[in-house]
């Protein structure tokens, strides 16, 4: 799933989160683009901060210009499971 951060330049930054990602997150969520829509807006402050720790390490996927939020970069304590 695709969404957009705005960095401290005002600034769009394409970010995306991986199906297992928001599994970790909450693992009732179901298949399709519908619930995982949910899950992301339910667990957007927590999904943002994953996102600026990436963006501020410039952990950007291949390519350079998305930061990619995998299932082992959801912490710990914030899983679900």
């Amino acid at each position: 799933m695709v969404f957009y951060m705005i960095d401290e330049n005002g600034e769009r930054v394409r970010c995306s989160i991986s199906e297992r990602a928001l599994r970790r997150l909450d693992p009732s969520m179901k298949s399709g683009e519908a619930d995982q829509g949910r899950v992301l807006a339910t667990c957007r402050h927590m999904v943002e901060e994953i996102a600026s720790k990436k963006f501020d390490g410039e952990q950007f996927a291949e390519g350079g210009d998305t930061i990619q939020i995998l299932e082992a970069d959801v912490p710990q304590e914030e899983r679900g499971d």
